[in-house]
């Protein structure tokens, strides 16, 4: 599992919280219930919008409009809050194509990086007032020439999220964040012919951010970090049959991320595997539905490893491919949902700490809503709801991460401040903390803990930093089963903290 943040500072260690593995088994998902999201939804993304917690969507229309679909907690959704003819259509304009959700202003709240194609500029910021609204008019960055789609992290180690942009220049584009969401562009970089999508995470094994994008040339272009958000190096391999949608993970549990990748014309997912530093090898192809385009990847049935679901724009279904814990998808399941399914979200939309999806439909204008229906834990409260309160945090055994703890701050050299984000996915409690302090690299089994149960996103470690500390941040909250890893990357499945 990929993340964002870098650490500066006295430490210079940042821990991801990963996956315990659990039984296996294939979730069941409800029948999709469709939502009102304006003419020809081109994508969707899922985050807390308004600041109650709850997870809601940010749907953008091909024709320049955006669609604020909020969660009414449950995993059912108000009536759209339409914005309309934010960019420009016609001679001069294009099409919105992609959104995406995250804190670019680090103030608290989430704001959206919208691409769309125009000679006057195709990437967008929208600032979030807090409340699910936004100011405008939106602040358009030139990125080459018409971004096709974008993905958002830290590319220069600045604990700032910028945004990289596949665009018509057949390059990748990179606007650096100065952490107020002001963009300075970085340059374009790549070679290619005709954008498809685009991904980041660590390729090779340098702890930045590297960058993936598909061509329609029947190939992929792979571009490494200089650590600065630059891009001097970059390399392509085959991916025949159209390649599209891509998702980065670590589908064969070996410590590296590896590549899917939808195919639209054989109607298959390719799987490329990493050989650890950035070189893929492949493809192992998985049939799907017919004219897959979105793909997106996640734990769907809490087992432990990365599955997949591919959005089949001709069939008007998704399928899910389910890894055998090896990085192999022998199994599938497919649901039907709307017409023109193109693209496809992840995240807990209904607080049960399962993972649940949102697809855009794009010839029935609507977005199309499944919730997952994993068997969970039992109703251990007695309130009749199997939820994530019967689980966290008063079960130990229990706590859970379903997202990474990203943004971790450390100060130095006097006494150090640690400052992390909330979790993407929290279920329907509050998130709560531990923080433990290593001054070995090598494991945290004599660990010291600086937080215990703690509500908030800031502590303090008394001590005057070492040359070398290192820190864990462990959240819990939902259902499930993991505490975090320690820094060799082994996971800890015994309570740290009283």
């Amino acid at each position: 599992m990929r993340t964002d943040g870098m650490i500066r500072g006295a430490a210079s260690l940042v821990l991801a919280l990963a996956p315990v593995a659990q039984a296996r088994g294939e979730a069941a998902f409800d029948n999709a219930v469709l939502y009102g999201a304006g003419p020809i939804p081109e994508a969707v993304a899922i985050g807390d919008l308004d600041g109650d917690r709850d997870q809601d969507l940010a749907v953008v229309n091909r024709s320049g409009h955006l669609q604020v679909l909020f969660n009414n907690g449950n995993g059912t959704f108000q009536n759209a809050v339409a914005y309309n003819s934010l960019w420009p259509s016609g001679p001069t304009g294009g099409y919105t194509l992609d959104v995406r959700i995250a804190d670019l202003d680090r103030d608290g709240d989430n704001d959206l990086a919208v691409a769309f194609t125009s000679i006057y500029g195709s990437i967008s910021i929208l600032r979030n007032n807090g409340n699910g609204t936004f100011a405008l008019p939106p602040v358009n960055y030139d990125s080459c020439y018409s971004t096709q789609g974008i993905t958002v992290g830290d590319f220069n180690g600045d604990l700032h999220r910028d945004v990289a942009g596949m665009t018509n220049c057949f390059q990748a584009s990179i606007l650096l964040n100065d952490g107020h969401a002001n963009f300075q562009k970085k340059g374009d970089y790549g070679d290619g012919y005709v954008p498809g999508g685009i991904d980041s995470a660590d390729l090779d094994g340098d702890r930045d951010l590297d960058i993936v994008y598909s061509n329609g040339t029947n190939d992929v272009t792979t571009l490494f970090n200089d650590g600065t958000g630059a891009f001097d190096n970059y390399s392509g391999f085959a991916a025949h049959d159209q390649p599209r949608w891509m998702a980065l993970g670590d589908y064969d549990k070996d410590g590296d991320n590896d590549l899917a990748i939808t195919a639209m014309y054989t109607n298959d997912v390719s799987l490329f595997t990493n050989n650890g530093s950035g070189l893929f090898a492949g493809p192992t192809k998985y049939s799907v539905g017919t004219a897959p385009n979105g793909l997106v990847e996640g734990d769907f049935d809490n087992d432990g490893d990365l599955d997949l679901i591919a959005a089949n724009h001709t069939s008007d279904n998704v399928t899910f491919r389910w890894n055998s814990g090896n990085g192999t998808f022998p199994t599938l399941t497919t649901k039907s949902t709307c017409d023109g399914s193109d693209r496809v979200a992840v995240g807990d939309l209904n607080g049960d700490a399962r993972l649940d999806i949102a697809v855009s439909c794009q010839n029935g204008n609507t977005v199309a809503i499944l919730i997952n229906r994993l068997n969970a834990a039992p109703d251990a409260d007695g309130d009749g709801v199997t939820d994530a309160s019967d689980c966290a945090p008063t079960n130990p055994s229990a706590w859970t991460m379903a997202s990474d703890v990203s943004d971790l701050l450390l100060s130095g050299p006097g006494p150090t401040k640690i400052s992390w984000s909330v979790p993407d996915r929290t279920g329907s409690n509050a998130p709560r903390y531990d923080v433990l302090r290593s001054a070995s690299p090598s494991g945290f089994l004599g660990a010291t803990c600086i937080v215990s149960d703690g509500t908030g996103t800031i502590a303090f470690d008394a001590e005057v930093p070492a040359p070398l500390l290192a820190y864990l941040v462990r959240a819990e909250n939902a259902c499930g089963g993991t505490l975090g890893t320690d820094s060799s990357g082994v996971p800890r499945t015994g309570a740290l903290c009283p």
